[in-house]
């Protein structure tokens, strides 16, 4: 398995992709739910393009994604990682 990670910052009411190891990726969006659509898009393409990652490799990839300013107010919780599995369905 391959890791990636992405910091997601708020700035003046504005999400940025703020820390990554992700070559190219650089987002904003004044909505959380728009930043996190962009992501499912441009990360396997910038993945395969920039990196070399056949589409056939991504499932091994794992991005995790963190929201380092929902702890801000509450630095003395657990950070959670959430994952949203995406379940492949035979017809």
């Amino acid at each position: 398995m391959t890791e990636f990670i992405v910091e997601i910052g708020l700035s003046d009411g504005v999400y940025i992709t703020e820390s990554t190891n992700i070559p190219g990726l650089v987002l904003e969006s004044d909505s959380l739910d728009d930043l996190k659509e962009a992501l499912y898009d441009v990360v396997p393409e910038l993945l395969e393009s920039n990196l070399g990652i056949s589409r056939s490799e991504l499932c091994q990839v794992i991005v995790n994604v963190y929201f380092p300013f929902l702890n801000q107010v509450a630095s003395n919780k657990p950070r959670f990682l959430l994952e949203q599995a995406q379940i492949p369905v035979n017809l």
